[in-house]
């Protein structure tokens, strides 16, 4: 962790997050609730910015954290959009169960990663904790579609269902 720590002061190491900032306040100014930038390193994901909304829910994300790329919304856009090799890694560990919501089931979630890769987006519903659900799309770097390399997924958090639902329209 100290390592990250130092490594984020590096100029290098603020590119990203730079550039994704004015987006990702946008967005947190839009649907009034926290967004965060997550990359994925191996099998999880990395939370390299986390903007927070007053009133908004708790979340378990902190910036330099790390969860199970499974059970996010943004882990789940990361691994959809991975090499197959990273995908079968992932599936074929023992995946932690944080609720009784969580997607442990690798047969499930290959399904749920065909379908991010199909719409584009993910929900994470319930999957960390019993009171949330987080939306996450993938973020491209580069002008082109075709030839843009994924590098990161924002996500946003909500307190239920009612409110995602909301910020969806």
């Amino acid at each position: 962790m100290r390592l990250w720590e130092v490594a984020s002061l590096a100029p290098r190491s603020q590119g990203l997050r730079e550039r994704a900032l004015p987006h990702l306040e946008d967005l947190s100014a839009l649907v009034r609730e926290n967004v965060q930038l997550a990359v994925r390193d191996g099998c999880e994901a990395v939370f390299v910015e986390r903007i927070g909304s007053s009133g908004a829910v708790p979340t378990l994300t902190r910036v330099g954290g790390r969860l199970c790329i499974t059970a996010t919304a943004a882990g789940l856009v990361l691994l959809a959009h991975a090499p197959a090799a990273v995908q079968e890694d992932a599936l074929d560990r023992v995946i932690p169960r944080y609720s009784s919501f969580t997607l442990t089931d690798s047969v499930r979630l290959r399904a749920v990663l065909a379908q991010v890769r199909t719409c584009g987006y993910s929900v994470s519903d319930r999957q960390l904790s019993s009171d949330t659900l987080s939306v996450a799309a993938r973020c491209l770097q580069g002008i082109r579609p075709h030839r843009s390399r994924q590098r990161s997924a924002a996500m946003n958090t909500y307190p239920d269902r009612p409110t995602a639902q909301r910020a969806a329209r």
